[in-house]
């Protein structure tokens, strides 16, 4: 009797432990979805800049903690003389076990960021490259509604 009493207990604990495994896996924040935002930030290269407008997050899939899509921004290009023109370039990312926050990597370096909310991120861009120096781009994302 005792022998059945501690198998059952066992059991419950194995799917009690099993369930919450699963649960925490599926538990992420839905960053699925077209973000807007503002950038701010400093390169060697162009100095200080300011993006209030046309920098789009567009987060096109998400499995679990894992997610892609595309980054669309104002950037100023060398190339030709440091005139604006839009990149869009592809970020993959995964969001942390305390479901606040975020790693992403995109062709050039990495992003860093915090969920503040459901429909509201900000995102830390770090570079050291040839083409911009140490650069440092902090971005405030909103969700838009679809």
């Amino acid at each position: 009797m005792k022998t059945r009493f501690v198998e059952i207990i066992a059991l419950l604990a194995l799917m009690a432990a099993l369930s919450s495994t699963a649960f925490a896996q599926d538990n992420f924040p839905n960053l699925v979805g077209k973000w807007t935002g503002t950038k701010a930030g400093h390169s060697q290269v162009t100095g200080f800049v300011n993006s209030e407008s046309g920098n789009l997050l567009d987060i096109k899939e998400q499995k679990g903690r894992i997610f892609i899509g595309t980054q669309t921004f104002n950037h100023l290009d060398i190339k030709k003389g440091g005139k604006p023109s839009k990149l869009t370039e592809k970020i993959s990312g995964a969001i942390s076990s305390d479901g606040k926050t975020i790693y992403i990597s995109d062709p050039d370096g990495i992003i860093l960021g915090n969920i503040l909310s459901e429909d509201n991120i900000e995102l830390f861009t770090i570079q050291n490259n040839q083409k911009e120096g140490q650069l440092i781009i902090y971005s405030n994302y909103k969700r838009m509604n679809q």
